[in-house]
């Protein structure tokens, strides 16, 4: 009886060190994908431009629940585009591509 009480309590004391460590883990995956979807948004952006010839001053977009914003700002000979968004921790998060015009 007490060598099952004591391989219990080492089997609790393992998840309990593990399961933090997999939480993050799992909002690290989340994350990476939001950053994925991000690059196809300024991507879908970039494409829309070269066909219309001209940019937009902003863009919304939701995708599976998160708000994806594009900005558009004249660099020089460019554009800057950048999508922001929020991640699993509710950090803004963006990612920007230049343009030529």
């Amino acid at each position: 009886m007490l060598e099952m009480l004591i391989s219990l309590a080492v089997l609790l004391m393992i998840a309990a060190f593990l399961l933090p460590h997999s939480i993050i883990v799992i909002q690290d995956r989340k994350n990476i994908r939001l950053a994925q979807a991000a690059h196809i948004f300024l991507r879908e952006q970039i494409v829309s431009y070269q066909f219309d010839a001209h940019p937009p001053a902003s863009a919304l977009q939701n995708i599976k629940g998160t708000q994806y914003t594009a900005m558009w700002n004249e660099v020089g000979d460019a554009y800057s585009v950048c999508a922001i968004w929020k991640d699993t921790r509710n950090k803004q998060q963006s990612k920007c591509c230049y343009v030529a015009k």
